[in-house]
């Protein structure tokens, strides 16, 4: 797809967050493109690397999720990939089909406007699909510094993880360049504010000999963690701008108080037949361009998407093997889809056993007593298939799946913009906003118009000439009134 004019492909996602304060850098890549998190800390030829961001927020009684996705250019030799985290965050495994069933769902489709053909002709109405966010897929480490506490090693998935704890930021920096990670100097002193304001840190790179060529997601779980968007840390590596896709999931539609909401102005959506697209790109682009750029819009805010709720239309996965009117079977399908199965409805047993009335509670932890399930409650782990468990994630801790959000926003931000974080806060308007859109205009009908149509959304004449025409004539009309009264 084409957003800004930048193909973008998503390879990685991960979490990150923090009480207070959450962030990422980028660790690694492929070939000529890379992708990571957070802010991308790259060599001196790779300037600006950072195209765009995915992000998704669970939000949830008790803990909070976040997964985060970037784009960036470069060799796999230029990059780190650190994240401060909360004290007491861990890290869990994900799947890119978790942020492709987000991205497919909520983009927005702009439907043609009804034809009123003069020839009876075929109107050519359909849908076309307008693209409206970014998308647009042996350790070594030195185990003691002064200042510095390695607090725990771990392996997820292809990668070796190491949490840190410190109470100097240079002391930090210093531990991350010994141990190879490039920290360039005008970030040190945001890892030093990290430091100073309590954050611990993730640091990740890939296990030798792993064989992977895209890196695979990761999420980071926080108990009793806010809702903050890691502004700061995504300056580092990002050019003038950047774009971010954020999605949320909580029990109350959510927006960005720090930022002007805006919309792109609907009335002059228009489609154009010829090429069975809309201009709702371009006045995307015009609507988050105000404000200095300080704003977001939202896209798209449901109820139920999680609990099984069906949509008007299908959305099909990324290679269109498999399709559903559902977010929750779209994401198994598109789990199944990337793993090269040979059915994509194996997990839809799964998906059944979430009801919309019934809650989703965390695994029981070994060792500690676990309570039994209510009539109305499901373990996490009966939502997972085949290791696909980000639903679950998402879930565990909500309300009623029927009464879960999931809100879509955008943002196109300077990087003068990127100086602070933005809480996530419940949105004042808490209406739903579709992603199905109808245009009022049109251009290059495929038949012939009347000049003049009783039409509820009048359509334009298809022509110049027919403009034309239809001056001459209402001229016409009126020299004759004018003579008549004299």
């Amino acid at each position: 797809m084409q957003v800004e004019g930048v193909s973008m492909r998503w390879t990685l996602g991960f979490a990150r967050t923090m009480a207070g304060l959450v962030s990422a850098l980028g660790l690694l890549g492929v070939a000529s493109e890379a992708f990571a998190c957070g802010g991308c800390f790259g060599l001196a030829t790779s300037n600006a690397p950072v195209v765009g961001h995915r992000m998704a927020f669970a939000l949830s009684e008790g803990r909070t999720v976040l997964w985060d996705q970037f784009e960036y250019s470069g060799a796999p030799e230029e990059f780190s990939w650190v994240l401060p985290v909360a004290p007491g965050a861990y890290l869990e495994a994900s799947t890119d089909a978790w942020f492709d069933a987000l991205e497919g769902y909520t983009r927005v489709a702009v439907q043609a406007p009804p034809l009123n053909c003069a020839s009876g002709g075929s109107s050519g109405c359909g849908w076309a699909q307008s693209d409206s966010g970014v998308a647009l897929s042996s350790d070594g480490y030195i185990d003691q510094r002064p200042g510095v506490i390695v607090l725990h090693r771990d392996t997820v998935g292809p990668y070796d993880t190491v949490t840190l704890r410190s109470t100097s930021g240079d002391a930090l920096s210093e531990w991350l360049v010994q141990n190879g990670f490039v920290i360039p100097e005008d970030v040190t002193p945001i890892i030093a504010a990290y430091v100073a304001e309590g954050a611990d840190f993730i640091a990740l790179r890939l296990r030798p000999g792993t064989g992977v060529t895209q890196m695979t997601p990761v999420r980071v779980v926080t108990p009793n963690g806010p809702a903050i968007l890691p502004l700061r840390m995504v300056a580092a590596g990002v050019g003038d701008w950047v774009d971010i896709v954020l999605y949320v999931i909580g029990d109350q539609r959510f927006g960005l108080p720090d930022l002007l909401e805006v919309s792109p102005d609907f009335g002059r959506l228009s489609f154009d037949f010829s090429t069975n697209d809309s201009n709702y790109l371009e006045l995307r682009r015009a609507a988050l361009a105000r404000n200095e750029g300080r704003v977001f819009l939202t896209a798209y805010a449901s109820e139920g998407d999680l609990a099984g709720v069906r949509q008007g239309r299908s959305f099909s996965t990324s290679s269109g093997k498999g399709s559903s009117t559902e977010l929750v079977s779209l994401y198994f399908q598109q789990a199944l889809d990337n793993a090269g199965a040979m059915r994509l409805d194996a997990c839809d047993p799964i998906a059944a056993k979430l009801r919309p009335d019934r809650r989703v509670v965390a695994d029981c932890v070994e060792g500690l007593e676990c309570p039994p399930l209510g009539a109305d409650e499901v373990r996490a782990g009966e939502l997972e298939c085949g290791g696909f468990d980000d639903v679950a994630a998402a879930l565990t801790g909500q309300r009623l799946p029927r009464q879960t959000w999931l809100t879509r926003l955008e943002l196109r931000l300077p990087r003068q913009a990127l100086a602070m974080d933005c809480v996530v806060e419940p949105n004042v308007d808490q209406v739903a906003v579709s992603n199905s859109l109808q245009a009022q205009r049109f251009s290059n009908p495929p038949c012939d118009l009347p000049i003049f149509s009783s039409s509820l959304s009048p359509a334009p004449p298809r022509s110049f000439g027919s403009w034309v025409l239809a001056s001459t004539l209402f001229c016409a009309f009126l020299r004759r009134r004018v003579k008549r009264a004299a």
